[in-house]
């Protein structure tokens, strides 16, 4: 936010600079006239000498004609001429007319206020949103799923504003249901450990009068063995159980089915993966093909193809994909 102001101060003083430097030299052409009035003045001095007399309506740039002691009274600019041996004081106007400089400095204003203008849209549709959410991130990766995100009604945000709570209830169910899967596995792993504590210790029982031979009758050793293979078969029931329950985590998602077209899920890989792969100068290339409607989930879908595309390119040779 700090480099925005930065950036609209430097913007609006080098705007102001170039705007005063056009006045300085609009102002500097101003001291120089035409030239025009050389000419008028040679042609009037040119009349006097041949007739004698002369018009001013015919000279334009020409305000007035004096001679005598009038001429060197004069605080306008003026040229002498001679004619017929006379001294004469000829004023003249430069012929500069204001409108321009006027209309020049009117457009440098309408163009300040609108360069304002715009940067003060900038500053109150997309710094000061953008602003206000670059917490969010760094609060959901602590674990502060409480951060509030204030609802934007830019159009610019509004979007993405909505992305960023679907993504923080999407992290709080999974964590919630993270919590209640490590509860449920824990409370079976401790039943499951109790109840193989039993069978066990039958085990340990049995093997050990065996081995010591207190059973000299050959069905009472034969009992013994078949209650340690019974008992052995509820353990590895049990750990059939515990080994179900390690895996039920990695296995549960959610899968929606819906209906998607081909090229939507295409486009999406491409504008994930195209940047990425030319900047690294590995060739992604997506032939030509038929679009079509996929009865599928759209999301599971597009993560089967970037894991595909994420073991191309750690595993892959680097140069096409």
């Amino acid at each position: 936010m700090r480099t925005f102001k930065r950036l609209c101060i430097a913007v609006l003083t080098i705007f102001l600079i170039l705007a005063a430097v056009l006045n300085i030299v609009m102002l500097q052409n101003r001291k120089y006239a035409d030239g025009g009035y050389r000419v008028e003045a040679k042609r009037l001095a040119d009349e006097i000498a041949e007739t004698g007399s002369y018009d001013l309506a015919d000279y334009p740039h020409l305000t007035g004609v004096y001679t005598g002691d009038d001429l060197y009274k004069s605080d306008e600019h003026y040229v002498i001429i001679e004619a017929n041996g006379t001294l004469y004081r000829v004023e003249y106007s430069l012929g500069n007319d204001d409108s321009l400089l006027i209309a020049a400095n009117c457009i440098l204003g309408v163009l300040f206020l609108l360069l304002c203008g715009v940067f003060a849209y900038i500053w109150h549709n997309v710094i000061q949103p953008f602003g206000s959410l670059n917490d969010v991130p760094q609060e959901l990766a602590r674990g502060n799923l409480a951060v509030p995100i204030p609802e934007q009604k830019s159009r610019f945000f509004g979007k993405f504003t909505w992305g960023v709570n679907l993504l923080r209830e999407k992290i709080e169910d999974d964590r919630k249901k993270e919590i209640s899967m490590q509860r449920d596995k824990k409370l079976l792993l401790l039943s499951l450990s109790h109840d193989i504590k039993t069978p066990l210790s039958a085990i340990k029982l049995n093997a050990k009068a065996l081995a010591k031979g207190i059973y000299s009758d050959e069905e009472k050793r034969r009992s013994a063995a078949e209650s340690i293979n019974a008992r052995a078969d509820e353990i590895e029931r049990f750990v059939s159980e515990i080994t179900r329950a390690a895996s039920e985590d990695f296995m549960s998602f959610e899968v929606t089915q819906g209906e998607a077209f081909l090229s939507h899920i295409i486009t999406k890989i491409h504008a994930r993966y195209a940047p990425q792969l030319g900047i690294s100068g590995t060739e992604f290339v997506i032939h030509k093909y038929d679009d079509c409607i996929l009865s599928c989930d759209a999301d599971r879908l597009a993560e089967c193809l970037q894991n595909l595309i994420e073991n191309a390119i750690k595993y892959g040779d680097g140069r096409r994909i």
